[in-house]
């Protein structure tokens, strides 16, 4: 009991000490958060500039910025053409070659830039997206205006300047942002292709076959939170360094013969169709697109006349640029894959040669033609295919294809992650028969025999049930596919909006 009343006596002295005494104790509860350095600061000067594939700007346009300066504090961003008060800022790495393309259709070379990575400075103001800001390093910025690269060079460490010490020639109002809406936005050009039935019959050609005819498309897929409605245009619509192209197929049908001709140019740009000269001989000649990339398009091409004995069943890869002239010549696989890609399909053609019967070694070239190879989509992959001929129809095939075992190289595919894998993407659309998956990672495209749907991807789980479906033409399958993400999801859907209106 003396122990339990010592205690009590104790308790009240000390309360009566902390009573008499003003003891401030806010201190210990209150957290003050580190001042933490702003990205970018001080006074920047335009040094030069870079055009990216995706500029809106001209020659002039671009000069009058050089000589102009930017400047940065904690309190406001005064741009050459813009201005920001009370900004805010985040930072991600990203890889140059990977960014560029996504976002621009550039390179590395053609944008004079030399680091592997760099940092993008995403500014806000009141949650408000205000610009991106390119950091190479503490001395040299980019600032991007319609598609070209502006790059600027540190002056000063300044921190206290107007914003008519900045010099650019005339005093701009703080502008009212727009709501910052700068999260993941992705789009999709998908390049389609199914079989008509036609009622033509094959020149010279007696026998009653079902004869079908490519068709191609472009489905424009957005999403931002939610997927806008998908836009359709009757041809395949290229992005390029260039800007935009129109690629087609025309197939001319005479008594004698029958040809299909590739056709493409710039948009706006008269397509320029090569005529065809035929003298005394029975043929057909068709072409059915398997993949196009920026700058080349692989086909399958069938030819029959009644000069030779076998038909040729051949893959070819063509650039654009030679089609737009006027030619179709097939280029060789070193162009493109290098001399590993030449060994690579010499390798996969003699692995799939051990694989075969005696008798048809006898009969097939052991020797792939350098310019007989093209690009195929299996399980969600572009994947590189060598193809054999055969000196004699044999019971089953005129010819044999074969996997190069090595993967297609940037200059032909550019971007072909799968996210998730395959594997999971089966265990949810046990009927999918391909996927793509935006750069940003948060859709995935799947196509089944007879639909596409399109999931969002939310803590890297696919969504439970798609957020768009849209029915497919029978067995339609794809042959392109071409990303935009962020500030460009906008730029192209307004491509396609110009196109669709012509």
């Amino acid at each position: 009991m003396k122990k339990i009343l010592s205690l009590f006596i104790l308790v009240l002295v000390l309360i009566s000490f902390t009573g008499c005494n003003d003891v401030d104790l806010s201190t210990t509860s209150r957290v003050i958060p580190p001042k933490v350095a702003i990205p970018v600061h001080g006074i920047w000067k335009v040094e030069s500039y870079a055009f990216s594939a995706m500029s809106k700007m001209g020659e002039e346009g671009a000069k009058a910025w050089i000589g102009k300066k930017a400047y940065f504090n904690e309190q406001k961003i005064v741009l050459p053409d813009d201005n920001c008060e009370k900004p805010e800022f985040k930072i991600k790495s990203v890889d140059t070659n990977t960014y560029l393309y996504n976002n621009y259709k550039s390179s590395m070379k053609s944008m004079n830039i030399n680091q592997s990575e760099m940092k993008i400075i995403t500014i806000t103001s009141n949650k408000n997206y205000f610009r991106d800001i390119i950091k190479i390093d503490d001395s040299r910025i980019i600032i991007i205006k319609d598609g070209v690269f502006f790059f600027l060079s540190k002056q000063s460490n300044e921190n206290k300047i107007s914003v008519d010490d900045i010099g650019n020639g005339k005093k701009l109002s703080y502008r009212k942002l727009e709501p910052y809406t700068k999260g993941n936005q992705s789009g999709l050009l998908l390049g389609l292709k199914y079989y008509k039935n036609v009622d033509y019959k094959l020149p010279y050609v007696n026998e009653n076959k079902t004869i079908l005819e490519p068709v191609y498309r472009t489905l424009w897929i957005s999403y931002d939170g939610s997927v806008e409605p998908i836009s359709e245009l009757p041809f395949l619509f290229v992005p390029r360094r260039t800007g935009f192209w129109k690629l087609q197929v025309s197939r001319e049908i005479t008594n004698n013969y029958g040809v299909d001709s590739l056709l493409a140019a710039p948009v706006g740009k008269e397509i320029k169709k090569t005529s065809i000269k035929v003298k005394n001989t029975d043929f057909y000649d068709f072409k059915s697109i398997n993949f196009v990339g920026n700058d080349y398009v692989c086909y399958e091409r069938d030819i029959e006349s009644d000069k030779q004995s076998n038909a040729s069943h051949l893959l070819e890869v063509v650039p654009l640029d030679t089609i737009y002239t006027g030619s179709e010549v097939p280029i060789v696989a070193s162009k493109v894959l290098g001399e590993k890609g030449i060994e690579g399909l010499n390798s996969g053609a003699k692995s799939y040669l051990r694989t075969i019967l005696k008798k048809d070694k006898e009969i097939v070239t052991d020797t792939p033609l350098p310019t007989n190879f093209g690009i195929f989509r299996k399980n969600g992959k572009w994947l590189l295919r060598g193809r054999l001929n055969f000196s004699e129809p044999t019971v089953k095939n005129e010819y044999a294809d074969f996997n190069v075992p090595i993967e297609a190289p940037e200059n032909l595919v550019n971007y072909d992650s799968l996210f998730p894998s395959w594997e999971v993407i089966k265990q949810k659309v046990p009927s999918a028969l391909d996927a793509y998956t935006s750069p940003n990672k948060d859709i995935v495209v799947v196509l089944t025999n007879s639909k596409l749907a399109v999931y969002a991807i939310k803590d890297n789980i696919l969504g439970a049930v798609p957020l768009k479906e849209l029915q497919l033409k029978n067995s339609e399958v794809s042959v392109m596919a071409q990303w935009a993400t962020d500030d460009y999801v906008k730029i192209w859907s307004e491509d396609v909006k110009k196109v669709q209106g012509k």
